[in-house]
């Protein structure tokens, strides 16, 4: 049900949930599209519809604030995607602040909003993510071949 933290140890123990607490938990699994998958063991989902269950239960807590450290590394970049607007799309209707580490570029691109950015140990903030080479750049990161070094 994912309500633990609204729920008294004993009940929680013995498996009793209240109506609410079933009600929230539907809508949860309604809001990553889960719904219809309500009554499989999460061990027999994809590992995407696991990641997705996670942010169900997550949701579920009714929290302020959402953080999630690396949500999209064991998904394809479709599926990362999908999962990411979801969590802005979430994080908009429901009035969370939502704090995302991300190491994928590509997927941070996609996104307006405060970033903060880590290279050779120092903090950046206040970067625009409007391009990859801005953002690379803003970074003091170069493309070099074969990859991307730091500037020093």
């Amino acid at each position: 049900v994912g309500r633990l933290g609204h729920t008294p140890v004993l009940a929680s123990l013995a498996g009793v949930f209240t109506d609410r607490d079933h009600e929230v938990a539907e809508r949860c699994l309604a809001r990553v599209g889960l719904a219809d998958k309500r009554d499989r063991p999460v061990r027999t989902l994809s590992g995407g519809e696991q990641q997705r269950v996670a942010f169900a239960r997550a949701l579920a807590q009714e929290p302020q604030i959402l953080l999630a450290d690396e949500p999209t590394a064991n998904l394809d970049h479709a599926l990362g995607l999908q999962l990411l607007r979801w969590l802005r799309d979430t994080a908009s209707a429901e009035g969370l602040t939502v704090l995302v580490v991300l190491h994928n570029l590509a997927q941070a691109l996609e996104f307006d909003g405060q970033v903060l950015a880590l290279a050779d140990g120092h903090c950046r903030s206040g970067i625009h993510l409007g391009s990859e080479a801005g953002l690379l750049e803003a970074l003091g990161v170069h493309a070099q071949e074969g990859g991307v070094a730091v500037a020093r």
